[in-house]
């Protein structure tokens, strides 16, 4: 699963509003693709210093469990096993 942030820049539709002379809304988002479909959601204020990390986090934890599984690999190339003592 991949993820990133984005600003959407809109306009709310409203003749008196800021928006309306080109200084348009910005909204945080977030978007992943999840088994081939991408989903998207606006980033509370509360939050947005947070999500950042959690991708930078998921990201290194994505890398790491890629190593595991390349050592794993390697481990049953060369033949070895983990096996209980009985």
């Amino acid at each position: 699963m991949k993820a990133a942030t984005y600003i959407l820049r809109n306009t709310c539709g409203k003749s008196n509003c800021k928006c309306a002379t080109g200084d348009k809304h910005e909204t945080p988002y977030v978007a992943r693709t999840r088994e081939g479909k991408r989903q998207a959601r606006s980033i509370p204020k509360e939050l947005r210093d947070e999500v950042p990390q959690w991708i930078e986090r998921y990201e290194e934890i994505e890398k790491l469990l890629e190593e595991l599984s390349v050592e794993a690999w390697q481990a049953l190339a060369k033949g070895h096993r983990k096996t209980k003592s009985r």
